[in-house]
């Protein structure tokens, strides 16, 4: 596993949209203070994009000084299986809609691990999704979706001249993913490895695995809709005794 570093996040930016992410879900943020001895569960109520600040939830009175005096807050929640923590600074109180809350300058970083980061979803057989590949002079090529995370994903191909081309460590620039029942995304990746999952068939099938080398946050909620989607048909199937991949 990688450092946990790589999962910080430092970009302004960045750092304001995921914010956002939690605001508009309502996530329920569980506030640490006093060497985390003391907590309260609270929400996010605004992000001020503009002034650079958060409103969140107020807690009990007694517990209100206690926080402000506190030289270290600690924000723990979840997002869609993402674990997420971030700290506060500089505390304000206020009345919100006649209601007891605080405002804080935009944390300087936050941490934010995915649960699909490294877990691969396997794509549905059925409803295929695609990598479409441009080859010069050709006309586009189509290859199935074997499975997908954040980190990358991998797909299968059964063409020889595709093969010569998608080797380890070679570099794509915008490629167009065809995600099905979401809709279309374009990525840039870098071939890690390949290998034969039907050696004992005549035509060789071989699944090529890619790691993304960026992806822009309006491409990663796309990919997170459609793993979420696949999830749940996976459950539905499930509870219906039909799953077919």
């Amino acid at each position: 596993m990688e450092h946990e570093s790589a999962f910080i996040i430092r970009n302004p930016a960045q750092i304001i949209n995921k914010l956002s992410l939690l605001l508009k879900n309502k996530r329920l943020i569980t506030v640490y203070f006093g060497d985390k001895k003391d907590s309260f569960v609270s929400t996010l109520l605004d992000v001020d994009k503009k002034d650079k600040i958060l409103i969140f939830d107020g807690c009990k009175e007694e517990l209100a000084e206690q926080l402000l005096s506190s030289p270290k807050i600690i924000c723990n929640t979840e997002h869609l299986g993402a674990k997420v923590v971030f700290n506060l600074t500089d505390l304000v109180p206020i009345n919100y809609q006649s209601k007891l809350a605080f405002t804080a300058p935009m944390p300087e970083m936050m941490r934010w691990i995915e649960h699909r980061e490294f877990f691969r979803l396997r794509a549905p057989y059925a409803t295929p999704s695609h990598c479409v590949l441009t080859i010069k002079d050709k006309e586009p090529v189509k290859l199935k979706l074997y499975d997908i995370s954040l980190r990358g994903f991998s797909m299968l191909n059964t063409s020889e001249e595709i093969s010569e081309l998608m080797i380890p460590e070679a570099h794509f620039e915008k490629i167009k993913l065809e995600l099905e029942g979401v809709g279309e995304c374009v990525v840039s990746f870098e071939v890690r490895n390949k290998c034969v999952i039907n050696s004992d068939k005549a035509n060789s099938l071989e699944k090529i695995g890619c790691k993304f080398t960026r992806l822009a946050p309006s491409i990663e909620d796309t990919i997170q809709r459609y793993m979420l989607q696949v999830e749940r048909e996976i459950l539905k199937k499930k509870e219906m005794g039909t799953v077919l991949f």
